[in-house]
């Protein structure tokens, strides 16, 4: 039976996604299904987002959560590049569910990350890898 592995990003981190899944695809694709939440079929209709996505935490092997560099947030006084709330909200809800060993959140180089994240090696990419 082959694994599955569930990518989320935002609409704007969607390439980056897409890229990441056609890497896996193509290396594992012996044993690992691999889908993004634009493939997935993950929302339903007349289903709401939390709801759907609350599921696909607990139907997926593995979590991956790319962070993008999506918006501008003033933050202690400090302008800083972030990733949307919902990438970080998806990325709890999958840690949640599937734990350390199972969700990864692969962020844009030079992105602002959550003080909690702050010791964790995260996998980093830009437009050259």
């Amino acid at each position: 039976m082959k694994r599955k592995i569930f990518i989320g990003s935002s609409s704007e981190g969607l390439n980056a996604a897409e890229l990441i899944k056609n890497g896996i695809n193509d290396q594992l694709s012996d044993w690992i299904t691999c889908e993004t939440w634009k493939d997935s079929q993950l929302f339903s209709q007349n289903k709401n987002t939390l709801d759907c996505l609350v599921k696909a935490s607990r139907r997926y092997d593995y979590g991956i959560l790319v962070a993008s560099k999506d918006d501008l947030l003033w933050k202690r006084l400090m302008l800083k590049i972030s990733m949307r709330d919902n990438v970080l909200f998806e990325m709890g809800l999958f840690l949640g569910s599937l734990g350390l060993q199972r969700a990864f959140l692969i962020t844009s180089d030079s992105i602002s990350l959550p003080s909690d994240y702050s010791g964790v090696t995260v996998i980093k990419y830009n437009k050259k890898n």
